[in-house]
């Protein structure tokens, strides 16, 4: 799973296409957000399984920030996709 760190590098040198580029950026960047929430799951057994007591002891500050990173991950590609369509259709018209 860790080798989705090294994807984007790889692939800015393989592939020439700029719009392709900023939809495996997008892609990577989700399937890295599933790979964090997958293991903070794990991380979240294994600290209920290794304390009795989870009064102060908790991973939701964690997940607050994936949550907001996948909000802003989403966001981008949404724009991403209307500015490219828009910019798409003025170049054609001019």
């Amino acid at each position: 799973m860790y080798w989705l760190v090294l994807l984007p590098g790889l692939l800015f040198n393989v592939i020439d296409d700029f719009v392709a580029l900023i939809w495996v950026e997008y892609l990577v960047n989700i399937a890295i957000l599933i790979v964090i929430w997958r293991i903070l799951n794990g991380h979240e057994k294994q600290l209920s399984d290794y304390y009795s007591n989870l009064e102060h002891k908790s991973l939701k500050w964690i997940r607050m920030i994936v949550i907001l990173f996948a909000a802003f991950s989403i966001e981008l590609g949404v724009n991403e996709k209307v500015f490219s369509h828009s910019s798409m259709y003025m170049v054609s018209v001019a």
